[in-house]
C-alpha cells in the first residue's frame, strides 16, 4: 500500500570535526537499509560534524570533507529509491550555514535551511539557491516537508511549513539537553501533531559529542495525529523505524493547502510487516493508568451530559427500561450518579423491570436487587398478556419465534416507558450503546427511541470497562458483587428462548463486539477502506482470530452498518463523548448500497 509509508530517524556517532568518523558512521547505518528499506531515512542536523566546531566551521578542510562525504553518500545510495536527509555545513554565497541535504537515487535533490541556536559561528543569511521548510516532497501517496530547527521552536515555525498541505513534517535537529527536556519535547511534539492532523518526525543528534558547555542526547519522537508511533533514546548509533498511514494523516488534516511536490519519488518496495501500533481496542487509551483514567472521566461526562439535559429542560425525573444487562446497568449508574451531583432523590429514578417470554432469572434477579441497592423505584410491568394480546390483534402465531416475535416486545416495551415518562413528567432515558447503533441491532421504533441516549457514545466494550471499574472501586456501596456478576452475564436482547437460561447469545450471532468495533472506528474516524480494515485488523488481531474469520464478520459489518443507517438517520439526542463515534458531521444515504465495498473487501489478501 503506498499509502503507508515507512520512516527511519537514525542517530550516528560523532566526533566532533572528524567528518571522516561520522561519515564512516552514517554508511555503516544506511548499509543496514538495503536489508531492511525505508521511505525516508533522516539523520540529524550537522550529522557530519555537530553543532560544537565553533570556528572550525570556516575552515576550508572542515567544509570539503563534509562536501566529499556527501558525494561519496549519494554513490552508496544509488541504488536506494529512499529519501535520504543528512545534516550538513555547506557553502552558501560567501558564508558557511546550516543545511539538510535531500538525497534520491544518488543525487542531491538539494539543500533545506537549518537553523539552531547554538549555531553561533554559522551564518543564518541563505541564498535563494537554498530551500525554504515550505518545500514539499513526495514519496508514494505522502507528501512531507523538512523543518530543521530546535525541538521547542517547533510551534512557532510549523504553521507556514503545515499550510502547504504536507502530510508529514520531518525535523532533523541537534539541541542540548536538560533535565526534563526530552520529555517536554515528546509532549511538544505530540500536542502540535494533533493540533494540525500530521505527522511529525523528530531526531535530535548528540552521540559521542562534547560534554562542555553542553550536554547533548540523541532521541528520536515520531507522532502521527496526536499518537506516539514511536520514541526511543539512543545510547549508540542505531535508527529505528515506524510506519506513517497518508490515510489516517488526510483524515485528521486542518490544513486545506494543495502545493504541488518540489520532487516525487516511488515509495519503496520490499517492506516486511507493519511497523506501527495497532491496538486491538482503539478506543481506549494504551497503560492501564491511562485507560483507568480514561474510564473514570469517560463515565464523569455521561453525568455531566445527563445533568445538562435535565437542568435544560427542568426535568427532575427520569424512566429506564431496566433488564439487568450490561447496558441498562451503565444508563442506571449515570443517572444514580448524576441525581447524587443534583442533589435529588434517587427515588425520582424509574426503573422499570418488563419481563418477556426470555427474560432470564438470572438478569431480572440482578435487576431486582440492584435496583433495591440504589434504593432507585422500581416497578414490574409484564409484558407478554400485551404482547399476545397484540399478536391476536395482527394474526401472528406467537409460536413462531420470529422478527415480529422479538420486535414485538421490544416496541411494547418502549410504549411503556414513554407512556409512564409521560405520566410521571420525567425523561425516557436511552440505553442502547455505540456497538448495537453502528449494527443496528436495535428495533426500529423500539429500544432505537428516547428522549436522551447516554449510552450513544459508549462501544460495549467501555461499557464493560466502566461497569467494572465501578464495581472494583465500589463508587456505590454493596454493588460489587452484582456489578461483576452483570459484566459476566453473556450479552442477548432475551426477545427468543427460555426463562431459565441464556440461549440467544448475541456474539454467537454477530462474532466479538470487540471486533466489530475495532471496524466502527477505523471506518468512522479514518473512513479506511473496507481492505485497509480488514489488513489492519489482522494485525491487530493477529494469534487470537483467523484472517478467514476476520472477512467473513468484517462483511456481516458492511452489511448491518450500511442496511441500518436509516435507524441512525432519526436517532435521539445525545452527546459525543469520545472519537469514533456518530457526530453532527456524519452522514450516508439510508438507502446506500454496500456492494462496492463487500466487492473491494472480497479481493484483499493477507
Amino acid at each position: 500500500m503506498n499509502t503507508i509509508i515507512r520512516v527511519a530517524a537514525a542517530a550516528n556517532k560523532i566526533k566532533v570535526a572528524d567528518v571522516d568518523c561520522s561519515f564512516e558512521n552514517i554508511t555503516q547505518i544506511l548499509e543496514e537499509f538495503k536489508e531492511k528499506p525505508a521511505d525516508i531515512i533522516v539523520f540529524p542536523s550537522l550529522a557530519l560534524t555537530s553543532p560544537s566546531c565553533g570556528l572550525l566551521f570556516s575552515n576550508k578542510a572542515l567544509l570539503d570533507s563534509c562536501i566529499e562525504a556527501i558525494e561519496k553518500i549519494c554513490i552508496q545510495t544509488r541504488s536506494m529509491n529512499s529519501y535520504i536527509l543528512i545534516g550538513t555545513p555547506i557553502e552558501d554565497n560567501g558564508s558557511v550555514v546550516s543545511a539538510i541535504a535531500v538525497i534520491n537515487k544518488g543525487k542531491i535533490i538539494g539543500y533545506i535551511k537549518a537553523e539552531n541556536d547554538q549555531m553561533e559561528y554559522l551564518s543564518k543569511n541563505y541564498s535563494d539557491k537554498i530551500l525554504p521548510p515550505t518545500t514539499v516532497f513526495s514519496i508514494g501517496a505522502m507528501k512531507f516537508c523538512v523543518l530543521s530547527c530546535e525541538p521547542m521552536k517547533i510551534a512557532e515555525n510549523i504553521k507556514e511549513v503545515a499550510e502547504t498541505g504536507c502530510d508529514l513534517i520531518i525535523v532533523p535537529s541537534y539541541s542540548p539537553v536538560i533535565a526534563g527536556y526530552q520529555n517536554d519535547v515528546k509532549n511538544e511534539v505530540k500536542a502540535i501533531s494533533k493540533a494540525y492532523g500530521c505527522g511529525i518526525a523528530l531526531i535530535n543528534g548528540g552521540i559521542g559529542d562534547t560534554t562542555s558547555p553542553y550536554l547533548y542526547r540523541a532521541f528520536s519522537v515520531i507522532c502521527e495525529c496526536g499518537n506516539i508511533i514511536k520514541q526511543e533514546t539512543f545510547s549508540n548509533q542505531g535508527m529505528v523505524m515506524c510506519d506513517l498511514d497518508t490515510d489516517i494523516i488526510r483524515s485528521q488534516k486542518t490544513s486545506k493547502g494543495q502545493n504541488l511536490p518540489f520532487y516525487t519519488a516511488y515509495a519503496v518496495e520490499g517492506k516486511q510487516r507493519l511497523l506501527r501500533p495497532v491496538p486491538m481496542n482503539p478506543y481506549l487509551p494504551q497503560g492501564k493508568l491511562a485507560e483507568n483514567n480514561f474510564i473514570e472521566e469517560l463515565f464523569t461526562l455521561q453525568c455531566m451530559a445527563l445533568k445538562g439535559r435535565l437542568e435544560n429542560t427542568g426535568i427532575k425525573k427520569v424512566v429506564l427500561g431496566f433488564s439487568g444487562g450490561l447496558d441498562s446497568t451503565l444508563a442506571l449508574l449515570v443517572a444514580a450518579k448524576t441525581f447524587d451531583i443534583m442533589g435529588l432523590e434517587r427515588k425520582n429514578i424509574i426503573c422499570l423491570r418488563m419481563p418477556g417470554f426470555a427474560s432470564s432469572n438470572r438478569t431480572q434477579g440482578n435487576s431486582e436487587a440492584l435496583a433495591e441497592i440504589l434504593e432507585v423505584t422500581s416497578r414490574e410491568i409484564s409484558i407478554e398478556n400485551a404482547v399476545n394480546l397484540h399478536f391476536d390483534d395482527i394474526g401472528h402465531d406467537s409460536q413462531i419465534q420470529d422478527v415480529t416475535y422479538e420486535n414485538a416486545q421490544a416496541r411494547e416495551r418502549t410504549q411503556i416507558i414513554f407512556d409512564i415518562a409521560n405520566d410521571e413528567n420525567a425523561l425516557a432515558l436511552g440505553t442502547g450503546d455505540l456497538s448495537e447503533i453502528a449494527l443496528g441491532w436495535c428495533t426500529f421504533g423500539g429500544d432505537q427511541l428516547s428522549g436522551y441516549n447516554i449510552n450513544a457514545s459508549i462501544t460495549k466494550t467501555l461499557a464493560k470497562k466502566i461497569v467494572s471499574h465501578l464495581a472494583i472501586t465500589e463508587i456505590f456501596e454493596g454493588t460489587a458483587g452484582l456489578l461483576s456478576d452483570i459484566v459476566e452475564t453473556p450479552i442477548s436482547p432475551e426477545l427468543v428462548g427460555k426463562k431459565d437460561e441464556i440461549t440467544q447469545k448475541t456474539e454467537d450471532i454477530l462474532g466479538p463486539y470487540e471486533l466489530h468495533e475495532f471496524f466502527l472506528y477505523h471506518l468512522i474516524k479514518y473512513g479506511f477502506r473496507p481492505s485497509k480494515i480488514y489488513y489492519y485488523g489482522c494485525f491487530a488481531f493477529s494469534g487470537i482470530l483467523e484472517p478467514a474469520f476476520i472477512k467473513e464478520k468484517l462483511e456481516l459489518f458492511i452489511r448491518r452498518f450500511f442496511s441500518s443507517q436509516f435507524k441512525r438517520s432519526c436517532s435521539p439526542d445525545s452527546a459525543v463523548l469520545c472519537d469514533g463515534v456518530f457526530g453532527k458531521h456524519f452522514y450516508m444515504p439510508s438507502d446506500i448500497s454496500p456492494e462496492m465495498y463487500i466487492k473491494e473487501l472480497k479481493s484483499a489478501s493477507f
